[in-house]
This record gives C-alpha cells, sequence and structure tokens, in this order.
C-alpha cells in the first residue's frame, strides 16, 4: 500500500461483516438439509446459502433451510426466478421471510431473458400459481415480484445474474451491452447488486485445454458498468464445473487465478459455480459437486484452500474494492503471450497505461495490477499472475 507522503497506514480488524471485513462466498446450489451437509459446506468456507430450488417446488421445506442455516450462522440469499423457469410467487405465499433471521437478501433473475422479442415460450398466462396476472415473459414476471419484495423488505440484499457469455441476438438483445444496460436499469439503484458469470477454462474440440481470450475483458466490463450505472456491490461467480469443460482442477491454482483476477477489478465477494445441483445428472458430473449424496473429489481441498487463503486479507482488501481506479497491463519481461490473448481485448478508458503512485513495474510474466483506493487518499494494489495456471510459472 502506497499513499501520500503525509498519510499512514491505516490500521484493520478482521471482523464478520458482510461486505465491509468479511468477503460474501456463497455458491449455486444447496446441500442436501443436513448437518453433515450444512457442517461439511461451513468447512469449505462459505458463508452464504443460495436456496434455490426449494423455494419454487417445497415451501415448507425451504423454511427448514431458512432455520438450518440460522443454526449455523449463515446468511441465505432467495433464489426467487430463473430465466425461463415460472417460479412460485412469494408475493402470495403469505410468508414473511423477516421472522426468519438468517434471511438476508434475494436473487430476483438468474441470466434474465430480455422481452426485445419475446418468444410464445416465455409467455406468462395468468393462471392460479400467478395469482391470475398474465406477463408478457417471465423476465416481466420475475421483475413484478421483485418490485414487492425490495418494497417489503427495504435494506435487504438484491441481486441479479448476468450472463456476460452470451452471442449477438441472445436474450432479446442486440448486443451484451445492451442486455446488461438494460437488466440493470430495471433495478431501484440504491439495491443494485450485479451478479455475474463468465467462466475462462475451456476444452477444446481437440482436446487441449485452453483459457478463454475475452475473460479479463468481462471482468472489466463488470467493472466499468457498475461505475456507469451506480452498482453497490459486485459478486463473482467462479467456474468450479462446466459441461463444456468436464475436467478436474489440477491444484487450487486454477480456482485461485480466478479470485485473485477478479479481485484486480474490485469485486465484493464470489459464489462457485457449482456446490451441488437439483437438475444436472450427477452420475454424469459427479467430480463437480461438493455434496456426500453423490460423491466427492480433491475438489473439495482445492476450494477449500483457495477461499481459506483470501480470507486472510479480506478485512484489509475491502476497504479498497468500492473505489476501484482501474486496472494495468504488465506484460512479462521472461515470458509473454498477452495473457493467453487476454491483452488485446482488454481495453477501455479503465485500463491504465501509468498511475501516479507507480514510478515503475515490471514483472517476469503477464501480471495485471488492480488500482483502488480507500477513502479517496490511501493507494492499494491487487496483482494476478496471468501466466496459464496449468504451466505453474512463478511471477516476479
Amino acid at each position: 500500500v502506497k499513499g501520500s507522503a503525509d498519510a499512514l497506514p491505516p490500521a484493520y480488524t478482521d471482523g464478520n461483516e458482510m461486505f465491509e471485513t468479511e468477503f460474501f462466498l456463497g455458491a449455486w446450489c444447496e446441500p442436501d438439509l443436513s448437518d453433515t451437509e450444512f457442517e461439511k459446506y461451513m468447512d469449505y468456507g462459505f458463508n452464504v446459502m443460495y436456496l434455490n430450488s426449494d423455494i419454487q417446488y417445497n415451501t415448507r421445506r425451504f423454511l427448514e433451510y431458512l432455520k438450518k442455516c440460522d443454526e449455523y450462522g449463515l446468511k441465505a440469499i432467495v433464489a426467487s426466478g430463473g430465466n425461463r423457469v415460472t417460479p412460485t410467487s412469494l408475493k402470495y405465499q403469505k410468508t414473511s421471510l423477516e421472522d426468519y433471521p438468517a434471511f438476508y437478501g434475494i436473487c430476483a433473475i438468474d441470466e434474465p431473458l430480455g422481452d426485445g422479442s419475446p418468444r410464445e415460450e416465455d409467455e406468462i398466462q395468468a393462471t392460479e400459481r400467478t395469482n391470475w396476472e398474465s406477463h408478457n415473459t417471465v423476465y416481466d414476471y420475475i421483475y413484478s415480484e421483485y418490485e414487492y419484495l425490495s418494497e417489503t423488505y427495504p435494506g435487504k440484499f438484491f441481486g441479479s445474474v448476468i450472463n456476460y457469455g452470451p452471442d449477438e441476438g441472445d436474450f432479446g438483445y442486440g448486443s451484451l451491452d445492451a442486455y446488461v444496460t438494460y437488466v440493470l436499469s430495471k433495478i431501484p439503484q440504491q439495491d443494485r447488486v450485479l451478479e455475474f458469470d463468465k467462466y475462462p477454462y475451456n476444452v477444446l474440440r481437440n482436446g487441449s485445454f485452453s483459457l478463454n481470450d475475452a475473460y479479463l475483458w468481462t471482468l472489466y466490463r463488470a467493472a466499468e458498468v457498475s461505475k456507469e450505472l451506480s452498482v453497490e456491490k459486485r459478486i463473482y461467480y467462479y467456474q468450479q464445473w462446466w459441461p463444456f469443460a468436464m475436467r478436474e482442477y489440477l491444484s487450487a491454482q486454477e480456482i485461485t487465478y480466478q479470485l485473485y483476477s477478479a479481485m484486480c477489478f474490485g469485486v465484493n465477494g464470489f459464489t462457485a459455480y457449482k456446490y451441488a445441483s437439483y437438475w444436472a445428472d450427477y452420475n454424469d458430473f459427479e467430480n463437480f459437486t461438493m455434496n456426500s449424496a453423490w460423491g466427492e473429489t480433491e475438489l473439495n481441498y482445492y476450494n477449500q484452500v483457495a477461499l481459506n487463503e483470501i480470507k486472510n486479507f479480506d478485512y484489509i482488501y475491502l476497504n479498497f474494492a468500492d473505489d476501484w481506479q482501474g486496472v494495468m497491463k504488465v506484460p512479462g519481461s521472461e515470458y509473454t503471450d498477452g495473457a493467453m490473448g487476454n491483452f488485446s481485448y482488454l481495453t477501455g478508458e479503465y485500463v491504465l497505461d501509468s498511475y501516479a503512485g507507480i514510478s515503475a513495474v515490471s514483472a517476469t510474466h503477464d501480471t495485471i495490477i488492480g488500482v483502488m483506493k480507500e477513502k479517496e487518499v490511501i493507494d492499494g494494489y491487487m496483482l494476478s499472475n496471468q501466466s496459464f495456471t496449468l504451466d505453474r510459472r512463478t511471477d516476479t
């Protein structure tokens, strides 16, 4: 940390206040409803639990999850709607979530469909389930629900998961920026939390393993649009498993690479994708899950190592994350491949060629430096080695 000549580094105290001294650390989706699985979930380092399936399909079991979260000191996020699934309306369930101390907030919608080109299958017909209301799309229906929840539970966390990977025209929009801007603009400014995903690891058709060359640009664009639209917090979904890249992680480095890279762009928390799933074929994808009901792998250990590593200094980092200034690209002096092609895409207003607090910088391998400030006075820098994680190169 380097500040002005007359500014002394402040003392930092560790704590458990979300977003202030403690990372938001969640996982998608919830484990089994048992003490064994809840204890395991806590051991991996998570402090937030997304309640996804049972809120839509089993209200009684959902309330049991809320009680169990309270017992274990976990904060619960109610995932009230998907992009193509009509959720069970909380508005008409006559259940007060305020009665459950673990209730922390709402994930209003997951990768919402656009309403620029409504499809027939996305139209919501008036039924008893919707209290006889009809809507143009699932998207409109969920945001009608969101308005009710925001008014009923003021001050709660309200997020929406934005898919940063769509092609042109996906979700009913002509461009990614139009999609992101429209979704966020629907949310009242004081509630804007951007939850976003972009998974970096791919397996190509020839079997080789690669890093997505637009990965850093995605992290950058999420930070940039957050400034433009006054987004309060950003939660990054990191890749643990993906059906198009079916492989086990070779080390915790492949997780920490994602965490440290995202922190260079001032994120406030992380969500693992995925921890368990209520819709995947577990027999085909047994390697990804941490739920003992479906088998365990070394990924359990890798995730635990990675999260514990960043929790060692989250109470310092979070003092700077909200005032992200930009990012610097540092090509390696001994080895460079442009961060697997990422540097060529990483351009924009907040990509810095220099910074007043940095007189000189060099790195043996491709590196990015996130520049942040605390209280508009003290500069903070977050560095991430951009060498391909499989190569295990040491960056100095």
